[in-house]
C-alpha cells in the first residue's frame, strides 16, 4: 500500500485498500470457480432411495456435493463484488429484506472478514438477550414482541459484520479425498491467481460480475461439477466455446511465469497432468468401482474398504509432514504449530472410547524427521529455545493458559520420540513428559551403567507475561536471547532435549 503513489493512495488507509483487493479478487477468482470444482470432484456417488432401500449409487457425475450444496441464485447477484461499496450496498439490502440470514453466504467464492471482529459481535447469547427484555430495554413507545426484536437484532447483528475489513478470499467449491500432491496443487493454483490478480491490473478483468457473466459462471459451474475435466463450458472471460481441460491449460499458461519465478512450477505438476488428459479423483473412483461393481450400487464392504484406505493414505500424509517439514525454513514454525495443536486434539482423545478417539495422531515416524544442519551445538539449542518460548504456556495465575502448557509438552514429547528415545505422556491439568534412553543392544550403546540413572528434571511453563504477550517473540540482541522463559527455563529445557537426541 505504502509503495502506491501518494496520487493513488489518496485518502484511502490500509484496511480500505485490503477490503477494495479482497472484494476485486473474489469477483476475479469466480470466473475460475468451474476449474476448481473440476480439478477437486471427488463425489461420484449419491445416497438414494430404490424401492424402500437405502442404497449408494455411483453416478455419471463428478461432483455431487457441488450439486448438492445450496447456492440460490438470489443471493448470487450481479454486481455483488464489483467493488467493495456495491458489495456494502447490496449486502445490507439483502439482510434487510430478509434474504440473507445467519451464514447462508452460499456463493462459490466469497470475501470474508477476519474472524476475531465477527466472533466479538456475534456473542451476544440468549440468554443476554433474554435478560434484556426482562429489563424493558426496547418497550420504549411501543412494546415490541420479544420475536420480532430477536429478529431485529439478528439484522443489526448481520449488518455489523458486514462492514468490517476483509481479510480472505474464500472459495468453497473444493472437495477432499485427494493425494497430498493435488490438494497441495489445487491451493497452489488458487495462490498464484491470486497474486496475478494483485499484480497485473489487466488479468481477468474482463469478467465484470454484471448479470451476463453471473449466469455463465453458474452454467459453467453446474457443467463442471456434472462432467468434471470432460465438460463442454463458455469461456468466462470471452464467452467462446471451450473446455474446461482447455481452459485448465490455459490458466497453467498463464500463471507459468510467476510459479517457475517463485519455484512453484512442481507443485502444480498434478494439474498440469489434468490438462495434458489426466484423471481427477471423482474419474478415479468411479473406474475403480466400475471395474468392483456388478451394477452401479456400492456395497457397505466397498465403501469400508475406501474408507480405511482413505484413513491408511491420510495418516501417511500426516507422518510425511510431521517428518519433512523443518527443512521448509520460515514457514516450518507456522506448520510446526499446526502439528503441536493436531497432536494435542488428538491427545485429547485418549481418555474416549476407541470409537470417538481421532483416527490420525499427528506423529513422524519414529526416526524420520529431517535433520536440519546447524553450525554448531548453540545455534542447535537456541533455535528450540525459540520455538519452545514462542508457545506462551502460562500458569500460576488466574489466566492461565493450559492448552499451550498442553502444547508445549506436546513439542517436548514429538521432539523426544522423533529422536528415538522411550517416551511417556502424563496428561493431566498439568501435562508432564517422561523419558529415557532406548535399551542397550549390546555393543552398541554408549551407556555402560544402567544401575545409576541420573534424572533431569525441568519445567516448560512461565508466568504472565509483563506488559503483553509480544514477550513470547523471542528475539537475541548481542549475547542474549530475550523472551518469557528464555532463562527459567526453556532453553535449558531445550538444552536438555538436544543432548539427549544427541
Amino acid at each position: 500500500f505504502m509503495h502506491l503513489p501518494s496520487s493513488e493512495r489518496g485518502d484511502r488507509h490500509l484496511d480500505g485498500f485490503k477490503s477494495e483487493f479482497y472484494i476485486t479478487a473474489s469477483r476475479l477468482l469466480r470466473a475460475f470457480a468451474c476449474l476448481f470444482i473440476a480439478a477437486s470432484a471427488s463425489t461420484p456417488m449419491q445416497a438414494q432411495v430404490r424401492d424402500g432401500r437405502a442404497v449408494v449409487a455411483l453416478t455419471e457425475f463428478d461432483s455431487i456435493r457441488n450439486l448438492t450444496f445450496p447456492n440460490p441464485s438470489a443471493i448470487d447477484l450481479p454486481d455483488l463484488y464489483r467493488s467493495y461499496d456495491d458489495y456494502l450496498q447490496i449486502s445490507y439490502d439483502l439482510v434487510r429484506r430478509g434474504v440473507r440470514f445467519g451464514n447462508n453466504n452460499w456463493t462459490p467464492v466469497r470475501a470474508r472478514s477476519f474472524a476475531e471482529p465477527v466472533e466479538r459481535i456475534i456473542s451476544t447469547t440468549s440468554d443476554q438477550l433474554a435478560s434484556l427484555y426482562a429489563r424493558g430495554l426496547f418497550a420504549v413507545g411501543e412494546a415490541t414482541p420479544p420475536e420480532e426484536m430477536a429478529l431485529q437484532i439478528e439484522k443489526q447483528n448481520l449488518m455489523a459484520r458486514i462492514n468490517l475489513p476483509m481479510g480472505r478470499v474464500e472459495v468453497r467449491t473444493d472437495e477432499g479425498g485427494h493425494s497430498l500432491d493435488l490438494d497441495i496443487a489445487n491451493l497452489t493454483l488458487k495462490h498464484l491467481l491470486l497474486l496475478r490478480v494483485y499484480a497485473d491490473p489487466r488479468f481477468a478483468r474482463s469478467f465484470r460480475y454484471d448479470r451476463e457473466d453471473i449466469s455463465r459462471a453458474r452454467a459453467n459451474e453446474r457443467l463442471a461439477a456434472q462432467f468434471g475435466l470432460r465438460a463442454e463450458i463458455e469461456n468466462p472471460l470471452t464467452g467462446k466455446p471451450v473446455s474446461v481441460r482447455a481452459f485448465l491449460k490455459w490458466t497453467l499458461g498463464e500463471v507459468k511465469p510467476l510459479a517457475e519465478a517463485l519455484n512453484l512450477w512442481n507443485d502444480l505438476h498434478p494439474l498440469v497432468e489434468m490438462s495434458e488428459g489426466g484423471r481427477n479423483t471423482a474419474e478415479k473412483i468411479r473406474a475403480r468401482l466400475q471395474a468392483e461393481l456388478g451394477g452401479d450400487e456400492a456395497p457397505l464392504s466397498l465403501l469400508k474398504e475406501l474408507f480405511y484406505e482413505r484413513e491408511a493414505q491420510v495418516k501417511s500424509d500426516v507422518e510425511r509432514i510431521a517428518s519433512d517439514y523443518p527443512s521448509l525454513g520460515a514457514d516450518a514454525v507456522k506448520i510446526g504449530e499446526f502439528i503441536q495443536r493436531g497432536r494435542e486434539a488428538a491427545r485429547a482423545g485418549d481418555g474416549l472410547a476407541a470409537s470417538q478417539k481421532p483416527p490420525i495422531p499427528f506423529l513422524p515416524r519414529t526416526q524420520a524427521v529431517i535433520e536440519i544442519s546447524y553450525p554448531d551445538k548453540t545455534s542447535e539449542i537456541l533455535d528450540l529455545a525459540r520455538q519452545l518460548i514462542r508457545i506462551p504456556s502460562v500458569t500460576a495465575c488466574p489466566n492461565e493458559r493450559l492448552d499451550e502448557v498442553h502444547r508445549a509438552a506436546s513439542l517436548i514429547d514429538d521432539y523426544l520420540r522423533s529422536a528415538g528415545l522411550e517416551v511417556k505422556f502424563f496428561n493431566g491439568k498439568y501435562p508432564a513428559v517422561y523419558a529415557q534412553f532406548p535399551k542397550p543392544v549390546s555393543g552398541q550403546s554408549p551407556i555402560t551403567n544402567y544401575q545409576s540413572p541420573i534424572l533431569l528434571t525441568g519445567h516448560f511453563d512461565v508466568v504472565e507475561p509483563d506488559p503483553d504477550d509480544s514477550q513470547f517473540t523471542p528475539r537475541v540482541e548481542g549475547d542474549y536471547l530475550w523472551g518469557r522463559g528464555s532463562a527459567d527455563m526453556k532453553t535449558v529445557v531445550a538444552t536438555y532435549l538436544v543432548w539427549m537426541k544427541d
